[in-house]
Formats: C-alpha cells, structure tokens, sequence
C-alpha cells in the first residue's frame, strides 16, 4: 500500500477525535504509545495492544480495518511515527524534495522506540 492508503487509514482511525477528545499520546507501559484511537509499539499499530489499554470496540475496530502498513502511522493530534525510521516526528507531511519536513520529536521517539535505537 503507497503512501496514500497509509494516510487514509491513519486518517479514518483519528477522524472521531476531530468531533471529539483529541488526547496527546501517553504510554501507558514501557515502549507502547497510545491515543484515544490507537496503541503501538516499536513494530507498529498493534490491535492487541490497543484491545488492552483502550477497550475490546476500540481493538477490534483496528482489526478489521482490513490490510494497510501498521509500519507508519499518525496518532490523534498529529504526531507521526515510522517504523522503518525509527523515529517520531511532530507531522507527518513531506518538504519540495521528497523527505518527511516534520521536527523529530525525541520524547516520543525514545518512549516508543527507546533512548539506545
């Protein structure tokens, strides 16, 4: 799936909190960011994970929204993480040459993926 069907889903999973709370990600447990709408690790969107800390609606909600890369993915708010990079960043758009032109954020950076990456 391009970059495209990465934005949608990401889009479809936080368009509830445009209508309603839009909580900043938080870890509830070593290495697992979370938002109102979706829980991740240092491998990506985790529906398990999010059944745990968010409810059973919100986990199975998440797994079955069919097959998309759970690799790069933006939470509620605007933080977006990659997996591949390793990385957080304060958005997720793209700069004039191609590459990503959001701030690494190293907060969420080392609480998702750890301060050693």
């Amino acid at each position: 799936m391009g970059k495209t069907g990465v934005l949608l889903i990401a889009s479809l999973l936080a368009a509830p909190a445009i209508a309603g709370e839009v909580r900043a990600p938080y870890s509830p447990a070593p290495g697992v960011l979370c938002d109102s709408w979706i829980c991740a690790d240092r491998h990506g969107i985790s529906p398990a994970l999010t059944r745990h800390y968010l409810g059973p609606q919100r986990g199975d909600k998440l797994a079955t929204m069919g097959d998309f890369d759970h690799r790069a993915f933006t939470f509620a708010g605007g933080l977006f993480c990659d997996v591949n990079e390793q990385l957080c960043r304060d958005d997720r758009y793209f700069a004039a040459d191609g590459q990503r032109s959001g701030a690494i954020n190293q907060h969420y950076t080392e609480l998702l993926f750890g301060a050693g990456r």
